[in-house]
């Protein structure tokens, strides 16, 4: 028997694959990713969740939760310098950039965690830090998160999450 998460995973399927498509549409590069840093926290502000946007980086840090335990999961969001040659409906809409690498999936299901998360967070205890890093392409990103931005920090990670790859 499936528990109540996974039912609930299953329920934004459809949701989640949007989400994913309209961020394809809109790959961007480097630290300064705009359009991407407004749909991120549209969806955030849609679910109540509390968020820091540093505008240095375009880092996004959604905090839900409390209590001793800090966990942290983190998806970048940055594009590819590489034209999108396909006649898909949801391609590229920026020339010479594209979400080769999955890193619009990794903002999608993201944003698909902190909604299940945030719906169940009475059934948990400790800090969820949901970490949307862009820069990853080019070197950077983790670095100034780390850094300048002080992610680990108030409240401190004690375990953290990431996945790379589609």
């Amino acid at each position: 028997m499936k528990n109540q998460i996974m039912l609930e995973a299953e329920q934004i399927q459809e949701e989640l694959t949007k989400w994913r498509r309209e961020l394809h549409q809109i790959p961007e590069i480097g630290l300064n990713l705009p359009k991407t840093v407004a749909f991120v926290t549209k969806k955030l502000d849609e679910m109540n969740i509390e968020y820091t946007v540093y505008e240095e980086s375009s880092n996004i840090v959604a905090c839900i939760g409390q209590g001793d335990t800090c966990y942290m999961i983190r998806g970048d969001m940055d594009a590819l310098p590489i034209e999108e040659k396909t006649d898909r409906g949801y391609r590229s809409m920026n020339p010479g950039r594209m979400h080769a690498c999955g890193h619009d999936g990794h903002a999608a299901w993201l944003i698909g965690a902190a909604k299940l998360l945030s719906l169940t967070r009475e059934e948990w205890g400790g800090c969820i830090k949901f970490v949307f890093q862009p820069g990853e392409e080019i070197g950077k990103g983790a670095d100034i998160l780390i850094g300048e931005d002080k992610v680990l920090e108030d409240p401190p990670v004690d375990m953290a999450f990431a996945a790379h790859g589609w």
